[in-house]
């Protein structure tokens, strides 16, 4: 025993040294090599740091020198231009004397010299007097035509194509005594005569000068390969790192070629340019760029002798190493099997079994990454369901089945292993985008391929052994009887939850209105039969019926009746107890049941229901909601609920009874509301309608009442539209047939309508005829000649003569002349001849405006 304890303590022992050996000569290695770079890379920074500040300096002093020879040259300028403004202006003219000065003072900064009129014509100066401004020009001229800065304006540079030059024009506005504007004096400076000055000044490096307007022109420029000025340079970086400071550095490629610069750059206080000087960094730093290789040199080369020696070593303890880690791994690979048997054929959820089958077959082969795959129902594709690693940011993605090593698996129905996939002839991607070795094993079910497994190393050098797919396919064994138990508790569970859920919604259909989602009648029975059986506690049932709902029903349509039960449905629900049955018990017809109840419950539910019905109708333009209400209660538990029932019943009949009337013409006014509301007649129509048929039953000399009808007749006759859907009635073009079909109902709509209102009852029947025509091809009954109403034969005169001298979007109203001519026309169609004559007789007599004003 103690000679195997010593053998235990020494084997320890010599694992802990050969770890310490192992993870110590790295640490060692790195350290020695870091050191090296640290100093040589502290020493390379610290130059380069020197190198660019003293280039940086360097182009300050030069910057400094061209902004003085800038501002001394653009001070001449406006010198000269300042004495041809100041004298121009004292003799309001140009003089001799202006021209001999602007002669002698033209050189090689000042190319040209000209005064322009206000007319844009050169009136001194050269090529020649009187010619017009150049279009070039406009900028400047129009600048100094809307307003005097009293500044000097600097344009955008110039090209002149006959000359091949840039010229830089600079010039002040001339001003009439009064402050009135007099022309422009302009010069002509030359770009060259600053480029030739920098390209004098700079010596030694690459150096690019620039001066550049505070638009981004560059007006002069000094370049290694090229001189041209006017690019514009507003949008490029290197323009909004000038705009950033008026002074200051920064590096970036060269705005006219790819060379790296050193950019030293000031804005000028008087005048609105910014001076550049770009130093080209592989031309100032090339010394410095030679003493950071040898230093460079000198760390790769002692890196590499460091390395050199650690891998002999390392060589040494890792052979050792390996043969301990094979026994290790196999013994371990065995243990993590069956413990992977065990945890995978507990699971019953198949995702979860997949999830699991994933991460343990990463696991035990150490892949980083890994998914599985599903097929769709007709097996043409593969679904990526589970992933773990880097795959999961895949996750959903679909291939076709037989694609890549995946669909070897699914043709072959075994284990693919590609420890070199990005040659491997067989991929479908680009290499660069694969893993460098992957594994693939199928998942089956009754002996078929349902699924894929795939694990993938991503690292250089990985693969997967020999071991791997050994123990792969063990796992993939277990994992096949794992899914197909899942695969089937999955489906058992599904078709329980189907069938729990088919039974809760045929429960719910049997006991519930489909409209308004209120008990039903069948429902409300069962409760009246359960409570029948009660054995104290009172109880209480309200009776509620719908007022005016066919009157909606055909006035409105339908679906406007299914809104108005479904609202008071609601309000039902929101005024009853949490215990209390509500239920639609016909078509028109809601009982709420309480259970048990008291005289003061059944009337505050009664006032919460009358409540929200004046609140809803309050603040809604559709039909209002009317409720009937009556109730009943018990408090003897001998009283059967039938006795209950029948006397709430009646109780809400009598409050029906007495309030009929009312509800339906509240509902018919509610109607007239809305045809005001939805606007179908033009503007004045009905008034000018009023007036046209007055008068025309003045004319036949029908009594005052007669008239009075006439007048509600032209005001309603179209009422039933109302009940017409907008799609038709504001449809800009032509109905179609069925449309015009449907329009036509209008009539018999109205026709109910005003039935049911005692207001116009007297004209309903009007309402119902008043499309008829004399020679039976109006609708809907197809009258002719007599038979039709003789207001209904009024109106159709009143109604086409307003129509036709009203202007509408599609045409122009046509004129009285024109309308009788029309009229006259169809007389014997669509008109009563007789009336026709009498209705021409009025108004050649009086005409339309006469006519109407006689009547008022």
């Amino acid at each position: 025993m103690p000679d195997q304890r010593q053998q235990s303590i020494l084997a320890r022992f010599r694992r802990s040294k050969s770890s310490a050996t192992f993870f110590l000569l790295p640490l060692v290695c790195l350290l020695l090599i870091a050191i090296a770079w640290y100093e040589v890379s502290t020493r390379v920074e610290r130059e380069y740091q020197l190198e660019v500040e003293s280039i940086y300096r360097e182009s300050d002093n030069l910057i400094r020198a061209f902004e003085d020879h800038a501002r001394q040259n653009l001070q001449t300028a406006d010198e000269t231009l300042l004495f041809l403004k100041m004298r121009f202006e004292q003799q309001n003219q140009v003089t001799p004397e202006m021209v001999d000065y602007m002669q002698k003072h033209r050189s090689r900064l000042m190319e040209e010299i000209s005064v322009y009129s206000p007319s844009g014509r050169i009136v001194a100066g050269f090529p020649h007097t009187g010619n017009l401004r150049p279009p070039v020009h406009f900028e400047i001229f129009n600048a100094h035509a809307k307003q005097d800065s009293e500044q000097l304006f600097i344009g955008k540079p110039i090209y002149d194509h006959t000359s091949a030059r840039w010229s830089i024009p600079v010039s002040r506005r001339l001003n009439h005594p009064d402050g009135s504007f007099a022309g422009v004096v302009f010069a002509s400076l030359s770009p060259y005569y600053f480029s030739d000055y920098y390209r004098q000044m700079v010596l030694g490096y690459d150096k690019q000068v620039s001066l550049i307007g505070h638009d981004g022109i560059v007006r002069a420029l000094q370049h290694p390969s090229q001189n041209d000025v006017g690019q514009d340079l507003g949008t490029h970086r290197i323009f909004a790192e000038w705009k950033h400071a008026l002074a200051g550095t920064f590096e970036e490629k060269d705005s006219f070629d790819p060379t790296h610069r050193y950019y030293t750059y000031r804005s000028m206080t008087d005048y609105p340019l910014i001076l550049s000087i770009g130093v080209s960094s592989e031309d100032s730093l090339a010394n410095y760029a030679a003493r950071r290789n040898s230093y460079y040199g000198f760390a790769a080369i002692f890196s590499l002798a460091v390395v050199g020696i650690f891998s002999l070593l390392l060589y040494h303890v890792n052979h050792q190493k390996q043969a301990t880690l094979q026994l290790q791994r196999r013994n371990k690979l065995l243990a993590f099997l069956h413990e992977t048997s065990l945890e995978i054929m507990n699971r019953r959820d198949v995702v979860d079994l997949l999830e699991t089958i994933i991460n343990k077959a990463a696991e035990i082969t150490d892949a980083p990454t890994g998914s599985v795959f599903l097929f769709n129902e007709d097996r043409t594709e593969r679904i990526r369901v589970v992933a773990t690693g880097p795959a999961s940011t895949m996750l959903g993605s679909r291939n076709l089945i037989e694609e890549g090593a995946a669909g070897q698996v699914y043709k072959t129905g075994q284990t693919v292993l590609v420890n070199n996939y990005k040659q491997w002839a067989g991929r479908t991607y680009p290499a660069e985008t694969l893993a460098e070795s992957v594994v693939y094993f199928p998942l089956k079910s009754a002996g078929e391929v349902v699924g894929i497994i795939g694990l993938w190393h991503i690292e250089a050098g990985r693969i997967f052994s020999a071991s791997d797919v050994e123990m792969l396919d063990q796992i993939s064994n277990l994992a096949s009887i794992a899914y197909e138990n899942a695969f089937l508790y999955r489906e058992a569970q599904r078709e329980i939850n189907d069938r729990k859920q088919t039974e809760k919604l045929l429960q719910y259909q049997n006991f519930h209105d489909t409209l308004t989602g209120l008990y039903n009648r069948a429902y409300f029975e069962e409760e009246m039969q359960r409570i029948d059986k009660r054995q104290a506690e009172g109880v209480g049932l309200i009776m509620i019926d719908l007022d005016g709902l066919k009157l909606i029903n055909d006035t409105l349509g339908h679906e406007q009746g299914d809104i108005l039960l479904t609202s008071a449905a609601h309000i039902l629900a929101a005024s009853a107890r949490a215990a209390d049955v509500v239920a639609r018990i016909g078509g028109d017809e809601f009982a709420i049941l309480l259970h048990p109840a008291t005289e003061s419950s059944i009337q505050s539910i009664c006032e919460r229901i009358h409540q929200k019905i004046t609140e809803i109708n309050a603040g809604q333009h559709q039909a209002p909601i009317s409720l009937s209400i009556g109730y009943a209660i018990a408090d003897d538990p001998a009283v059967p609920m039938r006795e209950i029932f029948q006397r709430a019943d009646n109780n809400m009949y009598r409050e029906k009874l007495h309030r009929r009337q009312s509800t339906r013409s509240a509902i018919v006014q509610t109607v007239m509301k809305l045809l005001e509301a939805r606007d179908y007649i033009t503007e004045g129509h009905a008034e000018r309608l009023q007036a046209i048929i007055a008068r025309m039953g003045g004319d036949l000399l029908l009594s005052a009442e007669k008239i009075a009808d006439l007048r509600l007749f032209a005001q309603f006759h179209d009422i039933g539209k109302v009940g017409i859907p907008d799609s038709i009635l504001l449809k800009p073009g032509p109905l179609t047939r069925e449309e015009k079909t449907e329009m036509q109902r209008h009539s018999e709509i109205g026709h109910r309508i005003a039935q049911s209102a005692p207001d116009l009852a007297t004209i309903a029947d009007w309402v119902l005829k008043h499309h008829e025509w004399w020679n039976g091809q109006g609708y809907p009954l197809g009258l002719a000649g007599e038979d039709i109403p003789l207001e209904c034969r009024m109106l159709a005169l009143a109604d086409a003569y307003d129509a036709m001298t009203s202007d509408r979007p599609y045409r122009k109203a046509l004129s009285h002349d024109e309308a009788l001519r029309e009229i006259r026309r169809c007389a014997g169609i669509q008109f009563d001849p007789d009336l026709v004559r009498q209705f021409v007789a009025l108004y050649d007599e009086s005409g339309p405006d006469r006519a109407a004003a006689a009547d008022d």
